[in-house]
């Protein structure tokens, strides 16, 4: 259930310590990233350029897997 790099005959306690340490670290730091990146974008996705941009990009999107759906055999 644990990582390899668990040892089995270390302290339980402390190894379980840092394991949920540095992936909560990482969570956040990653958390933290999409909410500037957010944040980043929210001026131009606001903007009437950046919205048309947007709806071209997921229209040409549904488009390539309507197709590939269309084209996709049993």
């Amino acid at each position: 259930m644990f990582p390899q790099f668990i040892q089995p005959q270390g302290d339980d306690y402390s190894q379980f310590f840092v394991l949920v340490a540095s992936y909560s670290l990482l969570v956040i730091a990653l958390h933290s990233g999409y909410a500037l990146m957010a944040n980043g974008a929210r001026g131009w996705l606001s903007s009437g350029r950046g919205a048309r941009i947007v709806g071209k990009l997921s229209g040409i999107t549904f488009l390539g897997f309507g197709v590939m759906l269309a084209s996709a055999h049993k």
